[in-house]
């Protein structure tokens, strides 16, 4: 079926008169939306098999914006027809010969020099992305791989009817492959502070009725983490204890037969990169909670203006709410140091996490999770029994735990890549030259060595799968750039033994 899309100012261009159809509903308060720092779901449509479902977001970025298309297959599409995503990929950018391929997602240019990336979805899911520069890998850390549109009228307007159009066509594309009629429909987007029943950032459907307080709009991430304790390395006992409070949090009744209160507040401590973050998202999957994303950096930044109204705010709508919510302080440390001698703005703040810990005795929906890298930073009252008072720690990995982190981080390269990328690499020799590297570090010398070998192919060099003489030299490289990190303040010193 043959129709005409918008691919960018200077194309020949109609609107289509049937098939899918993406309408925005006031592009001005999504660009108002953005400019006033708000990310979040534009919109969700229910699609026909072959597709399932199609969801938009915008997110504000440092030096413009991104917007982000993931378009989902429907429940045994792969297996029972052999519709893969990795195809689909491919036959949707098989008309621009100028595509250019990077781990696996493929960069386009359209006539109006807008930049567009379409690749795989979320790790284990039959999903396509398309978006205007960013990919999100298995742990939802996004990476830029073209310049994000800037956040000026002009270009929001080019960069949206593009993206806009590309995606229709996918969407055409993909029930085309399927031998069928894309669906007469019209998906409707809308600024994320207005639409999707008025929640934050477009996600106020996981609140149902609460209406989600103006001050916390883009201040807080709400997620549903799909996060597993196997995709963590290493981190035993920490692993055991988390999972222990999740039971707490599923089963409160458990505690009232005997008697006892389930854990409030809990405090994860370690060095940059050891798994904090994800330990917090494993404990809000296995409990089935929702999970408040609080970045304290975020709220610090208003540190002269009402930053005691969004803490408390932000303990009310989870008070509110009827589902099972942690609320998790990243590097809580920044809103609530020493009081002694700090400004009256941090007493302020610190009074109020004090009265909401303490007021959320009766509350078994809410746990209060928080991280920091220094323990010793933070205001004595808030330790106390009642409130942050179960400590874990996330230590740098131990032998077992680099080679557990070794391994997920090249399974999921391959499954990602659906190849084989290694070579019989060796991981004794590996744990041994990586005593003092965190699992983030891990994670990032697996993706440099990688992304050496798609430089190598890029210049026209022959390439063989990673072994692990590539992973040491990229070892090597690596470590000279933590040490001249390290000599400029970037990366903690190391503690003396």
């Amino acid at each position: 079926m043959e129709k005409s899309i918008v691919q960018g100012a200077g194309e020949e261009s109609g609107p289509k008169s049937q098939g899918f159809q993406i309408h925005i509903d006031k592009p001005e308060l999504i660009f108002k939306a953005l400019q006033d720092g708000v990310s979040g779901e534009l919109g969700t449509h229910l699609l026909q098999d072959p597709l399932r479902e199609i969801k938009i977001k915008a997110t504000k970025e440092p030096n413009g914006f991104n917007l982000v298309a993931k378009i989902r297959l429907s429940l045994g599409a792969s297996m029972d027809r052999g519709i893969h995503e990795r195809d689909l990929i491919k036959t949707i950018v098989g008309e621009y010969p100028e595509a250019k391929e990077r781990g696996g997602n493929y960069i386009i240019q359209l006539a109006d020099k807008t930049q567009l990336v379409i690749g795989r979805g979320s790790v284990g899911l039959d999903e396509i992305m398309i978006s205007t520069g960013c990919v999100e890998d298995f742990i939802d850390k996004s990476i830029q791989l073209v310049p994000e549109p800037k956040l000026e009228n002009e270009e929001f307007n080019r960069a949206t009817t593009s993206f806009i159009g590309f995606v229709e066509k996918a969407v055409d594309k993909i029930y085309e492959i399927d031998k069928k009629d894309s669906p007469d429909e019209i998906m409707t987007l809308h600024s994320p502070k207005q639409g999707m029943n008025g929640g934050l950032g477009g996600l106020g459907g996981l609140f149902g009725e609460t209406k989600t307080p103006e001050e916390l709009l883009g201040k807080i991430a709400v997620e549903k983490p799909n996060v597993t304790f196997e995709q963590i390395g290493g981190l035993g006992g920490a692993k055991r204890e988390v999972q222990g409070l999740a039971f707490a949090l599923k089963n409160p009744e458990l505690y009232l037969k005997w008697e006892t209160k389930p854990p409030k507040g809990i405090i994860l401590f370690g060095e940059p990169g050891t798994g904090k973050t994800l330990l917090a998202k494993a404990l809000a999957s296995q409990a089935d909670a929702q999970f408040f994303h609080v970045k304290s950096s975020d709220i610090a930044s208003k540190w002269y203006g009402d930053s005691e109204k969004i803490v408390s705010s932000i303990f009310e709508l989870a008070n509110q709410s009827e589902k099972k919510t942690i609320i998790f302080f990243d590097e809580i440390d920044a809103i609530a140091p020493f009081r002694e001698g700090a400004h009256e703005a941090t007493h302020r703040v610190i009074s109020t996490l004090l009265e909401n810990m303490d007021g959320m005795a009766s509350n078994n929906n809410v746990m209060v999770v928080a991280s920091t890298n220094r323990l010793n930073s933070i205001e004595p009252a808030l330790l106390r029994a009642g409130r942050f008072d179960r400590w874990v720690e996330a230590p740098l990995p131990d032998e077992e735990g680099r080679k557990q982190i070794f391994t997920i981080h090249m399974n999921i390269a391959q499954e990602i890549a659906k190849r084989e990328l290694f070579n019989n690499v060796n991981l004794e020799v590996l744990v041994s030259k990586t005593e003092k590297l965190s699992g983030a570090d891990i994670s990032e010398l697996i993706r440099r060595t990688l992304e050496e070998k798609v430089r190598q192919e890029g210049m026209g060099n022959g390439v063989n799968l990673v072994s692990t003489e590539d992973v040491l030299k990229e070892l090597e490289n690596y470590e000279k750039i933590r040490k001249t990190r390290k000599q400029m303040g970037f990366v903690p010193q190391e503690k003396e033994k």
